[in-house]
């Protein structure tokens, strides 16, 4: 996905979450950030190399389509303390027929942070 907008997002590691690997969008863009990423105002979404889960922010009907698809649940702060209501935690992969489904979710929410995470808390 980097490699085929470069100047939009890059990967490098986690300032949230322990240098974990990260999805950052570019910092040249000068997107408004949402309050829960002030220390990483422009990470996407992480993976836990533990066993490669996620956390990302999507729009609260994305959030919601995936936890009713089964891929993932809100996270315990989401909704709470300056967390976005649509702060998730996408599953680890069961098979390599998921890769695809954690794809959608990643894309998502490169595309709502380059949007403004500040734009649809509904």
């Amino acid at each position: 996905m980097v490699s085929k907008v470069p100047n939009l997002l890059g990967t490098g590691p986690s300032a949230i979450e322990g240098g974990c690997p990260a999805l950052f969008i570019s910092s040249k863009l000068s997107l408004p950030t949402h309050e829960c990423y002030k220390k990483a105002p422009y990470e996407a979404a992480h993976m836990h190399e533990a066993d490669w889960s996620i956390h990302c922010i999507l729009p609260v009907a994305d959030a919601r389509l995936v936890v009713q698809k089964g891929w993932g649940e809100r996270h315990g702060l989401s909704g709470k303390i300056g967390f976005p209501r649509g702060y998730l935690m996408g599953y680890a992969l069961r098979s390599e027929s998921e890769v695809g489904m954690i794809e959608t979710i990643v894309v998502a929410a490169a595309r709502y942070g380059m949007v403004g995470w500040q734009l649809a808390e509904e």
